[in-house]
């Protein structure tokens, strides 16, 4: 950062240009009647030592960084600081990032791929992880996948800890069905990284119950590797309570494996749904929940539920009549 004294002589530049600029606007009002020429006035920044412009650039990227990093976002200022920052340097990377940044928040998608485009010709621009961070959000917005992957995965060959692109790209390890890669980096994630985010545990249960679907492989692992999804999904709830994939995804793993292990052995069938209709129910609670959706799954358990109970008192009658027959 500059020094204090860059800032304020910065400041100090920047309000004496905006008070010309104000003394000219009246100047050319009164002027206007007896046709005199209004003074031209400097762009603010024009007049500034180099260490002037960099400590103005600064106070700007600042403030741009603050405005985009609140929840929600303030897009419209990140913007304009953005644009203030470029106003004294047109090759600012940094300002260039925060410009695309806004524009992807207001769904801009269009401006915020361009000015990522122009972004990349700088010096710097193809080694900035964040920049192919923005491009993966953009692309993906815009339905091109292939691309995004692509974007993520040059973000995160540029920076190895770069923990939103590597997020983003264990999505698509999963949706491709790349589980070994996917629990590959989400235990480097949630371990070494230490992220304890609920969307980072959430990936890494998918990615376990995602391997048990393998074929051949051995029922040991398989109870292990459903222990440990289960295990990572309630890990996933202790970090956010109101994390709703977290307890959908608790109630598909119940709702699909049978058996399922614990630790008496395989868990009852029934107890099994019921875990299974609790964990929807739970997640048609949350923010956000798609509940049409949690409806239709606790049905489907619900189903389940009954026709197990219908087998099982099936089984009891047809024992009672054995006995009679026995003891007859």
């Amino acid at each position: 950062p500059p020094s204090k004294e860059a800032i304020a002589e910065a400041e100090a530049a920047e309000a004496e240009a905006s008070e010309a600029k104000d003394a000219a606007a009246e100047t050319g009002s009164a002027s206007a009647d007896t046709g005199a020429t209004t003074p031209r006035v400097k762009p603010p920044g024009l007049d500034l030592t180099d260490e002037q412009k960099q400590a103005k650039i600064y106070k700007n990227l600042e403030k741009a960084k603050r405005a985009l990093s609140q929840n929600p976002p303030d897009a419209e200022t990140g913007i304009a600081e953005a644009r203030a920052a470029l106003a004294v340097n047109e090759k600012s990377l940094a300002a260039m990032l925060f410009l695309a940044h806004g524009n992807y928040i207001k769904g801009y998608f269009d401006k915020a791929e361009y000015v990522l485009s122009r972004a990349e010709k700088t010096p710097a621009g193809q080694s900035n992880a964040g920049l192919y961070f923005l491009y993966g959000l953009v692309y993906e917005a815009t339905g091109r996948e292939e691309k995004a992957e692509s974007s993520y995965a040059k973000a995160t060959s540029l920076n190895r800890n770069y923990k939103s692109a590597l997020v983003n790209l264990g999505v698509y390890h999963i949706k491709n069905k790349r589980y070994r890669k996917a629990v590959e980096l989400y235990e480097r994630l949630t371990g070494p990284l230490g992220d304890k985010t609920a969307a980072s545990w959430t990936n890494l249960g998918s990615a376990y119950r995602g391997l048990t679907a393998e074929t051949g492989l051995p029922a040991g692992k398989k109870r292990k590797l459903l222990l440990k999804a289960e295990n990572t999904f309630k890990r996933a709830t202790t970090f956010d309570k109101k994390y709703g994939n977290a307890y959908y995804n608790l109630g598909v793993l119940y709702l699909d494996a049978d058996p399922f292990p614990s630790a008496a052995g395989d868990m009852d069938t029934l107890r099994r749904l019921s875990q299974a209709k609790i964990y929807f129910e739970e997640y048609s609670r949350m923010p956000g929940a798609d509940t049409k959706r949690a409806k239709e799954q606790m049905a489907v358990a619900q189903k389940l539920h009954d026709r197990e109970k219908r087998i099982r008192e099936k089984r009891k009658k047809r024992e009672e009549r054995r006995k009679k027959r026995e003891n007859k």
